[in-house]
């Protein structure tokens, strides 16, 4: 298989809707197919996602505060994962991004336009060969 690297691919979608699952599939093919790729996820497992955990799990969720430290988890994300796959020519396949903060900062009050802006301008670098995928969970 061919592909051109390096691309960067991104799983959204609500709880349950696959994006885990997906990934996962998706990192297991281009490894076994011989395609250099690393999975991330957000929120992350460094500082920052931790405490959004904690703040999730423990009904302490403030929006603003929610965006901030996603912003922060993101940009050390981008920092020591997500760009340094990108300049080594790797596929990065990331479950949820920045549209996830739109769509749940968002219903929490703040502007899902002013999220999704913010996150483009301290993060713009990491466009190159992006593909957007976006799951929705149908009933049976």
């Amino acid at each position: 298989m061919k592909i051109n690297l390096p691309i960067f691919i991104v799983f959204e979608g609500i709880d349950g809707s696959g994006k885990t699952t997906l990934s996962d599939l998706l990192f297991k093919f281009f490894i076994t197919s011989g395609i250099p790729a690393v999975i991330d996820h957000e929120p992350t497992e460094g500082i920052w996602g931790i405490r959004i955990r904690d703040m999730l799990q423990n009904d302490a969720a403030n929006a603003d505060e929610l965006l901030k430290l996603f912003l922060k988890d993101r940009e050390d994300d981008v920092n020591t994962t997500i760009q340094p796959a990108i300049e080594n020519g790797k596929a990065v396949i990331l479950d949820r991004y920045y549209f996830s903060n739109a769509a749940y900062q968002g219903a929490m009050g703040i502007s899902p336009v002013s999220i999704i802006q913010e996150n483009r301008k301290k993060n713009s670098r990491n466009q190159t060969g992006f593909i957007w995928l976006i799951l929705i969970r149908i009933s049976r």
